[in-house]
């Protein structure tokens, strides 16, 4: 596998075709909103250097899992700069192959050296109950105040 950071304009359909493929594959609120990436948020963002793409591609260049991650200075501490996941995905097809752990430390170096993370915090759906190296520091709950977004 080939861990990089990647361009979202650069990567074409790769990244929100996978999306997708994470959205069906369980999204919990899928019954309350559509999928309809904004291409041109991410993409200013991206320009802002606020949003940065972790990829893992295979030997022949299929885009296998993502973490989209948002790049803050954290607002309870001056210079601490962190990295919060915004959306990660490991394809079924590359499940259990230690894709998303491999993915996950390329990320942690990727972004220490990149962007000068010094804190990552990483939100994984409900029935993780732990992430190697990683403490359980919140658990994030949601809801929903419209009916249909």
């Amino acid at each position: 596998m080939i861990y990089e950071i990647e361009s979202h304009e650069d990567m074409g359909e790769d990244f929100y075709n996978l999306n997708i493929k994470n959205w069906e594959d369980g999204d919990p609120r899928k019954d309350v909103f559509d999928i309809d990436v904004d291409r041109e948020i991410y993409q200013k963002m991206e320009d802002l250097g606020t949003v940065v793409l972790v990829t893992a591609r295979d030997g022949d260049g299929t885009l296998a899992g993502y973490i989209n991650f948002f790049i803050h200075e954290h607002p309870h501490s001056k210079g601490l700069i962190q990295a919060a996941s915004d959306a990660l995905y490991v394809d079924k097809e590359y499940r259990g192959m230690g894709v998303f752990k491999d993915m996950l430390k390329a990320s942690e170096e990727l972004l220490r050296e990149s962007y000068e993370v010094s804190y990552i915090s990483i939100t994984l759906r409900e029935g993780a109950t732990k992430l190697e190296g990683y403490d359980k520091s919140e658990v994030v709950f949601s809801k929903i105040m419209k009916e249909k977004l």
